[in-house]
C-alpha cells in the first residue's frame, strides 16, 4: 500500500469515532466489538473508509450479521449481503449505533465468518468482497 495513510472511523454509538488508519488494528476493535457484544436488541454500526464509503454492519442475531455499504458520494447503487442458501423471511429490528430504529429483511444476514471476510476487504482494499453476494437495494 505504498505507506499511504486510509482513514477509518468507526461509530459503534453517537459518540466521537473511534479513527484508525491501520486497517488490521481496526478489525482487531470490530472483533472485540462482535465477540463481547451482549445486548437485548440487534445494533447497527458503521464503518467509515476514506473515499470508499460507509459499511452498515448489523450484529446481534445469533451468528448472523447484516452488511450494507453506501459509495463515498453517497449516491446508488447501495448494497446489502444477500443469504443465497434458503433466505430467511420477515423483518429483523436493529437500532442503527444503538438508538435510530431500523427493520432489515432477514434475507440480507450472512454468516459471520462470511461477514467478518467482506468487512476484511473492505478495509483493506476498499472494495465490496466477491466472497459475498450483494443485491442493490
Amino acid at each position: 500500500m505504498s505507506g499511504a495513510r486510509i482513514k477509518i472511523q468507526l461509530y459503534f454509538d453517537e459518540a466521537a469515532p473511534e479513527e484508525f488508519d491501520d486497517p488490521e488494528q481496526a478489525l482487531t476493535r470490530i472483533h472485540a466489538v462482535i465477540s463481547k457484544f451482549n445486548a437485548s436488541q440487534p445494533i447497527i454500526f458503521t464503518v467509515e473508509r476514506g473515499g470508499s464509503g460507509i459499511m452498515y454492519v448489523g450484529i446481534g442475531v445469533t451468528d448472523r450479521i447484516f452488511l450494507s455499504h453506501t459509495p463515498a458520494d453517497c449516491n446508488p447503487p447501495y448494497n446489502s449481503s444477500f443469504k443465497t442458501d434458503t433466505p430467511s423471511k420477515g423483518q429483523i429490528e436493529y437500532y442503527l449505533h444503538g438508538q435510530h430504529h431500523t427493520e432489515i429483511d432477514a434475507k440480507h444476514l450472512i454468516s459471520s465468518d462470511r461477514a467478518f471476510l467482506g468487512i476484511e476487504e473492505f478495509l483493506c482494499t476498499g472494495n465490496l468482497s466477491t466472497k459475498i453476494e450483494w443485491i442493490e437495494d
